[in-house]
């Protein structure tokens, strides 16, 4: 995944080309390749050694590192910033130094020591009079633009979401224009984080348009960023002109860790369109480029990738390979997700090949990735309310305290006044346990309402892509066991895009609502289905030969139309696309049926949609 894109620090510098006191974003707005610039800064090192003038070439060479997400060349020159006599005596180096090791710590996935890092950096800023242009604001809200983002990748979004936001307004009042464009793009990743896809893609447009026109790097990773959501939730055709689009800058400016992300792209986007050997080229270029650069969670990511498209190439044994290269290189690191994605992809291939002892002790390992980050998700907000609840009951407890002891100086005193407090105390504590069982309550609700949420899509109420893949795979195994027919629908909203741009995502998310009740409104109880992508539906069809599927489908067509007709959404009309899969005697698993439906669905959107496609009915 691409993780950095920023902008460099503030020192006084004079360079061949550069000449400033004040270049906070000189390589930003810079035209020339990484190479040459890179080039000329050491140079410049090399003629002004051991020089004040050379720890700033120092300082400028690391912000070009941070730039183009360069940490197995960023520690080195952080470590000779360090052994320059100025460095002790000047809190601004020293700060730098933090975001420097903060940006490359999270370029290799160790999310926490990058928080460590930013954090120190930041303690610095605020004990220190540092003289910094633009004022010691400026030089904050960087930090906090990382560290922001950085919280994503610890499964606090709400968090970052909350900072992101806070700190577009500050770059805005300021009219700080590049900071406020990055914190979009970040709010922009945020978004994708937690798959709100149409979201993120809006994000990336507007940091695309709000970067200044000089600033043609940033452009285009954020035209990149954009073509990867248009392919999710919008045109293909039009993703791959993005993409292309940003290629051509990237290659000029020599940005090789986001050629290798545009490359992995490139490949995912061919696959979708089952142009399987174009995909296997790119994905073998983005490899290449990953293990170059040495990152071993990226390298992992292209190596499950490269895993899967060989063994849909038929190349099972290179296809084994890879996967277990990728799973030894996401062991024991915070890269959940990316264990999650290895070891799943590992434990596919091990079935394949037949070693259904080490595929379920690797499926097994995947499952646990998804779980822990699903506690992590929602860790926080649990967290957080059961402090709440803590302190809340502590105040009590000091109340019931207070109340005792009060009423134990008087016992002697008045014994009718003791009997008097005593009822007091009574009520106080019948109150209390009431206040304690309804926050009791409360908390349980709420983890009843989290775990839902584990499963559910929030917006149609139907299942979650997780929850409807593991049913499937359980309608699977008892289907194949018992040797009875099953079906698998995929379903697609066709032009629901167009429905988005000309009447907003309003009426975009009641459409989807209308689609997805209509849908379950003619399903059987034994069925199953859930949204697993923007406008996307996986129906499950356990003891369903295909005649009666066929059949099925025909009334989702006539459910759908008359819902449409009836409510009162502005829009006349809107259908559907449907791929049909049957389970046969060469099923291997659900994914296949899955992927099978989706080759058909691929085939209904090619024959003109608003109709089914049956797979080994079409071109296989």
């Amino acid at each position: 995944m691409l993780r950095w894109m920023f902008l460099l620090v503030a020192a006084t510098v004079h360079i061949s080309g550069f000449a400033a006191t004040f270049v906070i974003h000189q390589f930003a707005f810079e035209q020339r390749s990484f190479d040459d610039i890179q080039e000329e800064l050491n140079a410049r090192i090399d003629q002004t050694a051991p020089s004040a003038q050379s720890i700033d070439a120092q300082v400028a060479l690391a912000s070009l590192y941070v730039q183009y997400e360069r940490p197995e060349l960023l520690f080195a020159v952080v470590t000779a910033i360090e052994q320059y006599e100025s460095y002790q005596d000047k809190p601004l180096y020293q700060a730098l130094n933090y975001f420097f090791r903060g940006v490359g710590y999270h370029l290799q996935h160790d999310y926490e020591a990058a928080e460590v890092s930013y954090s120190a950096g930041l303690a610095i800023i605020e004990s220190s009079e540092i003289n910094y242009p633009n004022g010691s604001l400026y030089l904050t809200t960087i930090f906090e633009i990382y560290q922001a983002a950085n919280a994503t990748f610890l499964q606090e979004y709400s968090d970052s979401v909350a900072a992101l936001t806070a700190l577009k307004n500050i770059a805005d009042q300021n009219e700080w224009r590049f900071l406020s464009a990055l914190s979009l793009y970040w709010l922009g990743d945020v978004n994708y984080e937690l798959k709100h896809y149409e979201q993120a893609e809006t994000y990336f447009k507007q940091a695309k348009t709000q970067f200044p026109n000089d600033a043609s790097l940033y452009i285009a990773r954020s035209t990149m960023r954009e073509a990867q959501m248009t392919n999710i939730v919008g045109e293909r055709a039009e993703a791959f002109s993005l993409l292309n689009q940003a290629m051509v800058q990237l290659e000029q400016s020599g940005d090789v860790v986001s050629l290798a992300y545009a490359y992995l792209l490139q490949s995912y986007f061919h696959d979708k369109n089952l142009d399987h050997d174009l995909a296997l080229a790119w994905i073998a270029k983005s490899v290449a480029l990953r293990e170059s650069l040495g990152v071993d969670a990226d390298i992992a990511n292209a190596y499950v990738h490269y895993s899967a498209i060989l063994g849909r190439n038929g190349d099972n044994e290179q296809a084994r390979s890879y996967a277990k290269k990728a799973a030894d290189l996401v062991e024991g690191t915070q890269d959940l997700t990316g264990q999650w994605d290895a070891f799943h992809n590992y434990a596919n291939q091990l079935y394949t090949s037949g070693d259904y002892k080490r595929a379920y002790e690797y499926m097994l390992r995947s499952e646990r990735a998804l779980l822990a980050k699903a506690r992590l998700d929602i860790t926080e907000e649990t967290a957080r309310l059961l402090n709440q609840f803590s302190f809340q009951q502590q105040s009590l407890e000091n109340q019931f305290l207070d109340e005792k002891a009060r009423l134990l100086q008087t016992q002697l005193a008045q014994e009718q006044q003791m009997k008097s407090r005593q009822t007091v105390t009574i009520v106080a504590l019948s109150v209390f346990a009431v206040v304690v069982l309804m926050l009791l309550i409360l908390i349980y609700r709420l983890y009843l309402n989290n775990k839902k949420l584990a499963v559910q899509d929030p917006l149609t109420l139907l299942s979650n892509r997780r929850e409807i893949l593991a049913r499937g795979e359980h309608a699977f195994a008892m289907c194949q066991r018992y040797k009875q027919a099953m079906c698998v629908l995929m379903i697609d909203i066709d032009k629901f895009k167009a429905i988005n741009d000309n009447h907003g995502h309003d009426v975009g998310d009641k459409a989807l609502i209308l689609a997805a009740n209509a849908l379950k409104s003619v399903l059987r109880n034994t069925d199953s289905i859930g949204r697993v992508g923007g406008e996307e539906f996986l129906v499950i069809l356990p003891h369903c030969t295909q005649d009666k599927a066929e059949a099925l489908v025909n009334r989702i067509f006539t459910a759908l139309g008359d819902a449409v007709a009836s409510s009162d959404l502005p829009i006349s009309n809107m259908t559907i696309s449907v791929g049909l899969s049957m389970l046969t005697s060469t099923s291997t698993n659900f994914i296949e049926l899955a992927k099978l439906a989706d080759q058909a669905l691929f085939k209904a959107k090619e024959q003109g949609r608003n109709q089914m496609q049956i797979y080994g009915q079409v071109d296989d």
